[in-house]
């Protein structure tokens, strides 16, 4: 678990900004600014004077004697050393947010005596922090793993607990071996995270954020009221996504569920009113709860129209959206851009991107803020498509990527994604950062919070999501990233995972020699249709994992087929089994993660019964039976959240 931070302060706290300096004193002399850089900043007498207390004389005369010619010149940049540096404008707000997430932040510094005497006022950021080390003063200096280990000495910290920020790699990776985490970092990548918490300069109303509402948001006029709240606080919230009314408790129905029950029943020929009434009453009730005076009954009638069509099930379903957007325009007082107009699918109901990004800037470009409804689109004949369910989250995305935006807020009723299922662990940890592969290993293995399909229009765009609760808008949530300097505050990011697979256990001696083997066997599950969820391997063995649902039904023929297709020394099944994704960007940088997370399952008397570690070392899938998946994901959560065996 992180405790603490440490931060090296040239070009990671202060800019250390040299080179345009040197450019600023002498525009048009490059062979002059090239023979000074060579003479101080670039010399090793710069590195010598972090790591030795000299006096500023003395330390001048040791560049002049690189360049004796040069001599004024060199007094002039040992002398006004303060103009090369300056303060990056998200430092402060940087510490204070480490620091009221409870960590401890630290320096540790390369940073020379006369440099300090010069700049010492504009230092004044670190009298917010809870210590550190400038290097002359200890005459140790980075990547030199004393330095490291006297910070950790001298304020009694664990170097497990430890993140570290450098903007050089080689003293990132000294960090690492003295058992920190740590990254390499640049001031652009720094800024652009305080911008994403709105930390940066204060500045939020330049940003441009899509922000998308779920149904739980929007499932009633109250709900609508919290809503407004959020949207006018920032201006920068300017384009909004609605879904349809959702759940207003556990016993309730989703409007989208019941336009799908109206559409089934009027193409049987059964009575389908009792229904519909109950969504005209939803809708007509928020209409009056927020005290608006529009009408529904002309789309209202529009609706039942199309009812019981064999091409109006996507329409149908999509009235929802539409009508909840015309609602929250009206509420919001802001323009209503109808989805069906801006997003293009084919007669095949195919999305198209590029189409689609065209109609998105030519209608939006004009409009400073709009209301756009999620989950459909249309084709070039005006015929209604939809994504899969849950797919306003991907209208939402698709908004965000087309405008370019800052950030994509995803608003629903939980408070970003938790490190575990709460259902199975008592009031998990939420995440703060996670990574788009994070994420999708997550996702994949059912923490399912946000649309798979969501994430690809702004992972490419490089735009985060953040992920926030309507009804405690105060809580950050969980902010979605390409790539972070922000430090897991564990050492694994999430855990999670799905039940009810089938083990497919196959020997052959020798089998690595056999060019082709582990293909053949694979071409039998392809061929009958069967989604391979792992296959890890060894020399003379393949394990191959799939649902055992779509397995059983197939299984007999599958067995045959591989008998037939290979040579087999032993085949064996092994049914009930649960696979487990052990997630965290932390976890490469850290010793040791894959023994304690076997020792916490040995403790709590869960049997592994297969391991398969990707390369990019971001996860460890593990496979347990069935009856121990629960007592597998406690036990491990315990040792990497709770820091505490099982």
């Amino acid at each position: 678990m992180v405790k603490a931070v440490v931060f090296d302060i040239g070009n990671v706290l202060m800019d250390f900004g040299w080179k345009a300096y040197l450019e600023k004193q002498w525009p048009d002399d490059p062979a002059m600014r090239e023979e000074l850089a060579n003479a101080t900043f670039l010399s090793e007498e710069w590195q010598e004077g972090d790591r030795r207390d000299m006096t500023a004389e003395e330390w001048t005369v040791r560049y002049i004697k690189n360049a004796p010619h040069l001599e004024k010149e060199i007094r002039q940049i040992c002398t006004h050393l303060r103009d090369i540096f300056s303060v990056y404008p998200y430092t402060r707000s940087w510490i204070r947010t480490m620091k009221k997430m409870g960590y401890r932040v630290y320096y540790l510094s390369n940073y020379a005596r006369t440099a300090f005497e010069q700049t010492e006022d504009m230092l004044d950021f670190t009298e917010e922090m809870d210590g550190g080390l400038f290097s002359y003063r200890e005459e140790l200096a980075k990547p030199n793993p004393d330095f490291y280990r006297l910070l950790c000495e001298r304020y009694d910290l664990d170097p497990k607990e430890v993140f570290f920020f450098d903007d050089l790699e080689e003293n990132v990776e000294a960090a690492r071996r003295a058992g920190m985490q740590g990254v390499c970092v640049t001031n652009d990548m720094m800024a652009r995270e305080m911008s994403w918490y709105g930390m940066a300069t204060g500045e939020e109303s330049v940003m441009l954020k899509v922000v998308k509402f779920g149904g739980s948001s929007l499932a009633d006029s109250g709900q609508f009221g919290k809503v407004k709240k959020i949207v006018e606080k920032e201006a920068s919230r300017r384009y909004v996504v609605p879904s349809a009314p959702g759940k207003r408790n556990k016993d309730d129905i989703k409007i989208t569920d019941l336009l799908y029950q109206c559409h089934d029943r009027a193409r049987r020929g059964y009575d389908y009113h009792e229904a519909f009434d109950t969504i005209k009453e939803r809708f007509d009730g928020i209409i009056s709860g927020l005290g608006l005076d529009i009408s529904l009954d002309d789309e209202y009638r529009e609706i039942e129209e199309h009812l019981g069509k064999p091409d109006a099930r996507d329409y149908t379903a999509s009235r929802g959206e539409y009508l909840n957007g015309k609602i929250l325009a009206a509420y919001l007082d802001i323009p209503f851009v109808d989805a069906a107009d801006i997003i293009c699918f084919d007669k095949n109901g195919v999305y198209q991107e590029k189409t689609t990004k065209e109609m998105v800037s030519a209608a939006l470009s004009n409009l400073k803020r709009a209301v756009i409804p999620g989950f459909y689109g249309a084709d070039r004949e005006g015929v209604i498509h939809t994504f899969s369910r849950g797919g306003s989250d991907v209208t939402g995305s698709i908004i965000s990527g087309a405008l370019g935006a800052d950030m994509y807020e995803n608003w629903t009723d939980v408070s970003g994604v938790l490190v575990a299922d709460p259902s199975i662990v008592d009031d998990p940890e939420p995440i703060s950062v996670i990574t788009y592969r994070e994420l999708r290993e997550l996702s994949y293995m059912g923490a399912a919070v946000l649309h798979e399909d969501a994430i690809f229009p702004v992972k490419e765009a490089g735009i985060p999501i953040n992920i926030r609760n309507t009804n405690r808008p105060s809580d950050p949530g969980t902010l979605i990233v390409e790539r972070t300097c922000w430090p897991s505050p564990h050492v694994i990011t999430g855990v999670a995972g799905k039940q009810d697979f089938v083990a497919v256990y196959i020997e052959k001696e020798r089998m690595n020699d056999i060019v082709g083997y582990c293909r053949s066997v694979l071409n039998v599950f392809a061929k009958h249709g069967l989604n391979i969820e792992h296959m890890p391997s060894g020399i003379d063995t393949m394990s191959v994992f799939i649902h055992r649902d779509e397995f059983l039904a197939k299984e007999q023929k599958v067995l045959a087929d591989i008998q037939t297709a290979v040579d087999i020394d032993h085949l064996e099944l092994e049914n009930d089994i649960a696979l487990i994704a052990v997630v965290g960007r932390g976890m490469r940088s850290v010793r040791g993660t894959a023994g304690r997370l076997f020792a916490s399952l040995a403790q709590a008397g869960v049997n592994i019964r297969m391991i398969d570690q990707g390369s990019s070392e971001l996860n460890i899938i593990i496979g347990v039976h069935n009856q121990d998946f629960d007592a597998a994901i406690r036990a491990i959560y315990n040792v990497f959240v709770n820091g505490k065996n099982s």
